[in-house]
């Protein structure tokens, strides 16, 4: 697999249309630079958003929580009076299915309507809309090509990435990745097909005893089960409160450092300052609604006001031409009758022949249709409205109204609330920035209850780990019985041959499933110890990894043959570590998958960064996307990364136009060269 390009219309912070060239060409690195919040994880948001919409954000997340967010996303513009209702995420990749390459692209749309969000996902192959399949069939087109949980594998944040080694569960979270991205789920998911076969194709034949057993036995295990994914459900929950908790002790942390070193006198002149733009502000508002009251909806659909003006205009003509008709005709019927009387021939020439007269009479019954004809604006015309006169005056002055005057009165409107807007923004920002007598003293009674309660919740955490490991060992004792059911049902009574060789196949399967998982686990095992010797500033530190391959439990053994606690790691050893576990994984898996990284560096020291750029970005996969601010890839790194450069994006927030601004290069001039 391999991008090739990823567009934005205006979403989060980027402004109208962005095109990003993600082929690589001179090398396998594409580089984004911008400081934090000029939008560099906006564009791995983006590419998440597009492939997997809803899904990429979690699986508890429901519909409301999903429409808020991507209202959110919808970008705001400031100097304009109408705000962008519509943002758009295309990502174009070339794809290889069964030895033949394609070009996908998967476009999802998402427009506002009335605090509503109706998305819209477009799938094209080689330029044409995939067929083959209904459309509400897409998104798990797109979910078979690029599954999304093992995407998360490859397309992350370095600042989380930790948590495959913190995190309590990450044995449970590296066997069910391990076995999904090898593939081994789809022998176990056949294991317990064939189970299921074997039990209803038994049941009628079984001993009753044994299938009543057998039912209470897989009820007990569904049970467990459930228990088990709701309290993971739970415990990542717990997680998602410790780290809200710790992002706020961080930032009140810096706030009392900040507000330690003064305080300002304004506040009050502010406040009287904020009521008088409140109050210009909600004149503003009343101005445009009462302009949305009355004629202002129709300023956006100007065609088909313009159609309504063209027809009112065209029945006006057409009724003038109907009234001259009910004076012609009754002249005209009369003039007919008069040049077909022998009177009248006899009057002007009595000496006509027939044939003369007729010719005559012909030419005339012609020009006096003529009279009858209506003009071809006329005879085009349908009469749709039944309305007088002065009724259709009024409809065209409210159409002049509408073509002149409300877009003016609108952008005017528009204007003044936009000013207040901005300006009760400074002012509320400012009021912000002026504490409160004794401010300290509360920041620093909050600063002790966060901590407080985080300790509550840490230990909460604790114990739902442990009623994880629990419930864990049930469920495995549970299936492990489960399993010895079946088999002492598979040998109840002789069954059709059919049923023979399902058990000759359970029994291949086992032995085949055991085989392979074992030779991978010896394979990672290598692989993990070697990746993480590569980049890891201390190559001694491990010398071999060691997996179970029963529970995937992780255990580092040192020089001395002894195992090495992972809470003895630093915590930069830690990231390190599970940079190396993904690295690990991606080259067992053989799966062609570009890497996609935020925040590459993290929190990292200079040596680990200096292994990264040295010994991994550069050979990771064919393809590598980094997101990073120039206190990670530095001018330093940044050369020392420059042969395995394509090219590189300078991501810049412009706050004036609240929008960020792309620019080829770097941080420098002296990235310009990188890019072509």
């Amino acid at each position: 697999m391999r991008l090739l390009e990823l567009k934005l219309r205006d979403f989060g912070i980027y402004r109208g249309l962005h095109a990003f060239d993600l082929q690589p060409r001179q090398g396998p690195i594409v580089i984004f630079g911008g400081k934090n919040g000029a939008g560099k994880t906006t564009l791995l948001e983006a590419i998440r958003l597009c492939l997997y919409g809803a899904r990429s954000l979690g699986d508890r997340v429901g519909k409301r929580m999903y429409e808020e967010y991507i209202v959110s996303r919808i970008h705001r513009q400031r100097d304009v009076t109408l705000a962008a209702q519509y943002a758009e995420v295309t990502l174009r990749f070339e794809y290889a299915q069964f030895g033949n390459l394609h070009t996908y692209e998967v476009t999802r749309g998402w427009e506002k309507k009335s605090n509503r969000i109706k998305e819209q996902l477009v799938v094209r192959r080689d330029g044409d809309l995939l067929s083959g399949m209904a459309e509400d069939r897409w998104q798990d087109f797109i979910e078979d090509i690029i599954p999304s949980r093992v995407a998360e594998l490859f397309f992350f944040d370095g600042e989380k990435i930790q948590s495959l080694a913190t995190d309590s569960l990450s044995e449970q979270t590296l066997g069910e990745e391990i076995k999904r991205l090898l593939g081994l789920n789809l022998v176990e998911r056949l294991q317990a097909d064939l189970d299921i076969y074997l039990y209803r194709q038994r049941k009628e034949n079984a001993v009753p005893e044994l299938v009543e057993q057998l039912e209470a036995m897989r009820k007990h295990r569904d049970e467990i089960e459930a228990r088990y994914q709701a309290k993971r459900q739970d415990r990542a929950q717990t997680q998602a409160r410790l780290d809200h908790i710790r992002g706020k002790i961080e930032r009140l942390e810096r706030t009392i450092s900040r507000e330690s070193s003064g305080f300002a006198l304004a506040r009050e002149e502010l406040k009287t300052e904020l009521a008088r733009i409140e109050a210009e502000l909600a004149l503003a508002e009343r101005e445009l609604h009462t302009l949305a009251a009355g004629l202002l909806p129709f300023t956006l659909v100007p065609e088909l006001t313009q159609q309504l003006k063209s027809q009112l205009l065209a029945e006006a003509h057409y009724q003038q031409w109907q009234a001259s008709q009910e004076v012609v005709q009754p002249k005209v019927r009369e003039i007919r009758d008069t040049f077909r009387s022998n009177a009248f021939w006899q009057q002007i020439n009595g000496n006509l022949s027939p044939e003369e007269r007729a010719s005559l009479i012909e030419q005339l019954d012609k020009m006096l249709d003529m009279l009858s004809q209506p003009p071809d604006t006329v005879e085009e015309t349908s009469l749709l409205h039944q309305i007088s006169e002065p009724e259709r005056v009024q409809l065209l002055s409210w159409i002049e109204q509408v073509e002149r005057d409300i877009p003016r009165q609108v952008r005017l409107a528009g204007q003044r609330l936009e000013e207040f807007a901005r300006q009760r923004e400074e002012i509320t920002l400012r009021l912000r920035q002026v504490p409160e007598d004794n401010i300290l003293k509360p920041l620093i009674v909050e600063l002790n209850n966060l901590h407080q309660n985080l300790g509550e919740i840490e230990a909460q955490a604790t114990r739902e780990d442990q009623e994880l490991r629990s419930l864990d060992f049930q469920r495995q004792e549970a299936q492990r019985k489960l399993r010895k059911a079946y088999d002492a049902l598979r040998g109840g009574e002789a069954l059709e041959r059919r049923l023979e060789m399902v058990t000759k196949v359970q029994t291949i399967l086992d032995k085949f499933l055991d085989r392979i998982t074992r030779e991978k686990i010896s394979e990672l095992e290598r692989l993990v110890a070697s990746r993480f010797n590569d980049i890891s500033r201390k190559p001694d530190l491990v010398r071999e990894v060691r997996i179970d391959p029963t529970n995937f439990k992780i255990t580092l053994i040192g020089q001395d043959g002894e195992p090495v606690p992972k809470s003895q790691l630093s915590a930069g050893e830690k990231q390190i570590f599970a940079i190396a576990v993904l690295w690990a994984l991606r080259q067992l898996s053989s799966r062609p998958f570009p890497i996609v990284i935020d925040t590459p560096l993290g929190r990292l020291d200079s040596d680990h960064r200096a292994n990264l750029v040295q010994n991994y970005f550069p050979y990771i996969s064919h393809q590598v996307i980094l997101f990073s601010t120039d206190t990670e890839v530095d001018q330093e790194y940044f050369d020392a990364l420059k042969p395995h450069i394509s090219h590189a994006y300078h991501l810049e927030y412009d706050p004036d136009k609240g929008a960020t601004l792309v620019s080829e290069g770097y941080f420098w001039n002296e990235a310009s060269h990188a890019v072509e």
